[in-house]
């Protein structure tokens, strides 16, 4: 699968196009900009990577099960050989799973479930159901990539510990997508009741928009 990279040293982050997005449209909807001169600086590198959505989530012609399938199959290639390139090029540091929309959707699932892996986890409006792609389908696999079912019933002490040291930031917008508000919020809850800390912020007078994902990408990457 192809990816953009940007930057010559940093921190490394992984970031998640929008829904049925291609690699490239983190750049040409300004998120790289944004970040623009912590890039510049080496204070981040930003590795933009393709998605499989029309083939997983949003393929309608395939079976639900297979739908998730496929999506496992994506979720390996991110940690198996997107993260040990990314760690190859870029500076020692915090490894973050970021994105907007559909792509904070795949940063929290993916990011959530992969603690050891990832030290920041940044979602921007995001929704965090897995049923609406599904139609009602519900097996194991989907329970495990439906972090509002399997964080209620996290008992894992170790799991639960290794979390704790993540950071991660739930981000949407004070007229965001109702889905997005009750979702964001309800994940939070679930977290906190696990002893998970995260951070849930709205942004006054923004809407489900790249204006406030632009801005707060900036914000939660911090020099």
């Amino acid at each position: 699968m192809e990816l953009l990279v940007f930057g010559h040293q940093g921190e490394p982050v992984i970031l998640f196009p929008s829904s049925f997005g291609r690699f490239w449209l983190n750049e040409d909807m300004g998120m790289i900009g944004a970040i623009g001169e912590k890039i510049r600086a080496g204070r981040y590198m930003v590795f933009c990577v393709d998605n499989v959505d029309t083939e997983s989530w949003a393929n309608r012609n395939a079976h639900p099960h297979d739908r998730v399938l496929r999506h496992e199959q994506y979720e390996s290639y991110i940690v198996e050989e997107v993260v040990p390139f990314a760690r190859s090029r870029a500076s020692p540091g915090r490894l973050t799973a970021a994105g907007p929309s559909f792509g904070g959707f795949l940063a929290g699932i993916i990011g959530l479930r992969h603690p050891w892996t990832f030290e920041r986890v940044l979602t921007l409006s995001a929704i965090f159901e897995t049923e609406r792609w599904l139609d009602g389908y519900h097996d194991l696999r989907v329970y495990f990539h439906s972090p509002l079912q399997w964080v209620s019933n996290l008992h894992d002490p170790v799991f639960i510990q290794q979390a704790q040291r993540q950071e991660i930031i739930l981000a949407i917008a004070e007229h965001d997508h109702h889905p997005c508000i009750d979702s964001t919020s309800r994940l939070s809850e679930k977290l906190w009741a696990k002893g998970i800390g995260n951070h849930l912020t709205s942004w006054n007078g923004y809407h489900h928009d790249w204006p406030v994902w632009r801005l707060q990408f900036n914000h939660y990457l911090p020099w």
